[in-house]
């Protein structure tokens, strides 16, 4: 007979597992907001703002999160040979990796930086836009500014968005020279896996929770997309150059095969 306390460990599970058919329908077993929420937006800017001060103080310290990141920057540094780079970093929060790399490159080295984010993270971090770094609600509004993209950034993002598929394809058609997707994480059968992502507000953003927040559980829509359409997908535009072991941007789920890494892309030459 099954014990009390090892039935109610078994509803745990089966509840922290429950899969869902679409991300909306996930949504509604969330936070009002989902990732929109205010309290999340305000813990990521002044996390931000923290870690910007700080990197102030010692640009030696890097997030080991970030450290693929710098690796897929380098490439394009190397051939612009101290040129100006254009980065799209879709779904870069308050610009956290942006302090990161310009603190620890050299000042030659100069940046026309475009963060695409929620209207609730844009609105929010506004105030952190210099001659450098921007912030957008679009993909079409940043590659406007832009012109021409020469690194498409994201990381951990594609889990978090409502339309996962049609969101990986805008991504590859904005033919950035190189696309570099961090954290990545896939289901290796061929469905699309939705779920809830459950964690502590003091989870997100870079850094400790900021005096004056009670930490607390949240919950937001999550999905891990089928491996095979996820990278036949890049390949039909790009050559993956690189893969790095990384599993920060995926979490087990009970039936399914669920795998994480980073993948460094090239765009095909065309000729």
């Amino acid at each position: 007979m099954i014990s009390r306390d090892m039935w109610s460990f078994f509803k745990r599970i089966k509840h922290f597992y429950t899969i869902f058919p679409d991300y909306e329908t996930a949504l509604k077993y969330c936070n009002p907001k989902g990732y929109e929420a205010d309290e999340i937006i305000e813990v990521v800017f002044q996390k931000t703002l923290n870690f910007k001060q700080n990197l102030e103080k010692n640009s030696q310290n890097i997030i080991p999160s970030i450290a693929n990141s710098f690796c897929a920057i380098l490439p394009k540094i190397v051939e612009k040979d101290g040129q100006e780079i254009k980065i799209i970093d879709f779904g870069g929060a308050c610009g956290a990796l942006y302090f990161q790399v310009r603190n620890f490159l050299p000042k030659k080295q100069k940046f026309r930086w475009a963060v695409v984010e929620t209207p609730a993270m844009v609105k929010k971090a506004k105030s952190l836009e210099n001659d450098e770094l921007s912030f957008y609600v679009s993909l079409e509004d940043a590659v406007k500014y832009l012109e021409k993209v020469d690194i498409l950034h994201t990381s951990g993002t594609l889990q978090a968005v409502h339309k996962p598929r049609e969101y990986l394809q805008k991504l590859l058609n904005i033919h950035a020279d190189y696309m570099f997707f961090n954290r990545v994480g896939v289901n290796q059968g061929e469905k699309d896996v939705y779920t809830i992502h459950k964690s502590k507000l003091s989870w997100n953003g870079p850094g400790n929770l900021p005096d004056g927040f009670q930490d607390k559980w949240i919950k937001y829509p999550f999905s891990f997309i089928s491996e095979s359409f996820f990278l036949q997908t890049i390949q039909n535009q790009y050559d993956i150059i690189a893969k790095f072991e990384d599993n920060t941007g995926m979490y087990p789920v009970l039936g399914y095969s669920i795998v994480g890494y980073a993948l460094l892309c090239k765009l095909k030459n065309e000729t």
